[in-house]
C-alpha cells in the first residue's frame, strides 16, 4: 500500500512539473510588436508552437518568418523576447548583406542565448 501511495505521489509531482514547464507565453496580436532599427517587428504564432515574426518596412511585410528560422529546432522559438532577438539579428544581417535570410546559423542562436522547445 505504501508503495502504491509513493508511486501515485511521484506520478503527480512529475505531471505537475511537466505542466508547469509547458506553460507558454500567450500571443497578443495588438501588443506584440516593436520598432527596431527603422523596421516594425510584429510577432506571430509559429507553426509547431512558439513565435515567429513579420518584419515590416512602411507597413509592408519584407520578411515573414512563420516557422523556426533555426535548423534542427523545428518547433521554433519558445519566448517572445527570443523572437525579438532573432528579428533584430535578421535586420542587422539584412543591413550588412543586402538580402533577407530565412535561416539563422546555429552559432548565432547560441550567442543570442535563444531558448527552443
Amino acid at each position: 500500500m505504501k508503495k502504491m501511495i509513493l508511486l501515485v505521489l511521484a506520478a503527480f509531482f512529475f505531471f505537475a512539473k511537466s505542466h508547469a514547464q509547458q506553460k507558454r507565453e500567450r500571443f497578443d496580436p495588438l501588443n506584440d510588436k516593436r520598432v527596431m532599427n527603422g523596421y516594425t517587428v510584429r510577432l506571430i504564432p509559429a507553426i509547431g508552437g512558439g513565435f515567429g515574426y513579420d518584419i515590416l518596412e512602411n507597413n509592408k511585410i519584407v520578411l515573414h518568418q512563420y516557422r523556426s528560422p533555426m535548423p534542427f529546432f523545428p518547433k521554433g522559438v519558445a519566448k517572445k523576447e527570443d523572437a525579438y532577438k532573432l528579428a533584430d539579428w535578421a535586420i542587422g544581417d539584412y543591413k550588412a548583406h543586402g538580402h533577407w535570410s530565412n535561416m539563422v546559423p546555429p552559432h548565432v542562436a547560441r550567442e543570442l542565448k535563444i531558448e527552443t522547445h
